[in-house]
C-alpha cells in the first residue's frame, strides 16, 4: 500500500520529473522552470492552504510515485465563509498504476479540511475517479468562462492574428494593461460569493 502525504518543497524536482514523465516530454529530465512553476502555483500563491494540501503518494522505498495538486479558493455561502479545495494535476508513474495510486489521491483529496471540492475540465477517466469516490457530476455548472488579465495586449494581439500582422505589440497596449491588470488582481483576491439556486429540482440528484 502506497503512503500518501502533504507536498512539501523539498518534493518540488522529484514531482517535476514525475510530471514531466508524464504529462509532457517522456523523459524523467523537468524542463527548466517546471519546478518553480510548480512552486509558485502550488506554494506561493495567495490563497496557499497548508491545511488543504497538494499530496504525494510514496512507494516502499520513498519514491513519489504519485502527485496530486491542490489550489484553494475561499467563498461565502450563506453569510459564512468556506475554503474550496481545487483538485488539480493528477499523475501517477506508470510502474504503480496497477495500484490505483490516482484514484487513492483523489480519495485522500476529497476528504480532505476543504467544506467543498471541485474541479474542472476533467477527462472522462477522471470523472469516473471522482465519482467513484463520491464526487457528483453537475451538468449545468460545466460552463466555461475566461478573466482577460490584459484587456489592452489580448485585443491587439487578437486584431494582429486576425490581419495576418506580425509586428511587435505596442507598448501603448502594455500602458493601458497596466491599470487594468490591478483591478483584475483586486477582483481574484476577493472572496466568492455563493448562492443557493432558485429552483433546487434543477440540482442533480
Amino acid at each position: 500500500m502506497s503512503a500518501i502525504r502533504p507536498f512539501e518543497r523539498s518534493d518540488l524536482e522529484e514531482v517535476a520529473a514525475l510530471y514531466e514523465l508524464v504529462m509532457r516530454s517522456g523523459s524523467s529530465t523537468p524542463a527548466p522552470g517546471l519546478a518553480a512553476y510548480l512552486e509558485r502555483v502550488l506554494l506561493d500563491q495567495p490563497w496557499a492552504d497548508p491545511e488543504i494540501p497538494s499530496l504525494v503518494s510514496l512507494d516502499a522505498g520513498g519514491r513519489i510515485v504519485g502527485f496530486h495538486g491542490s489550489s484553494v479558493r475561499r467563498a461565502l455561502f450563506d453569510g459564512r465563509r468556506v475554503r474550496i479545495g481545487c483538485a488539480g494535476q493528477l499523475v501517477s508513474h506508470p510502474d504503480v498504476r496497477h495500484r490505483a495510486v490516482g484514484g487513492l489521491l483523489v480519495r485522500a483529496y476529497v476528504h480532505g479540511e476543504q467544506d467543498l471540492t471541485v474541479t474542472d475540465t476533467a477527462s472522462d477517466r477522471m470523472r469516473q475517479i471522482g465519482m467513484a469516490v463520491g464526487m457528483q457530476l453537475l451538468h449545468l455548472s460545466c460552463v466555461e468562462w475566461v478573466r482577460v488579465l490584459r484587456p489592452a495586449r489580448y485585443a491587439q494581439r487578437l486584431l494582429r492574428t486576425r490581419r495576418g500582422s506580425r509586428r511587435p505589440a505596442s507598448p501603448l497596449a502594455g500602458l493601458l494593461s497596466a491599470p487594468l491588470s490591478r483591478g483584475s488582481r483586486r477582483w481574484l483576491r476577493r472572496p466568492w460569493r455563493l448562492t443557493r439556486p432558485a429552483d433546487r429540482s434543477q440540482l442533480p440528484r
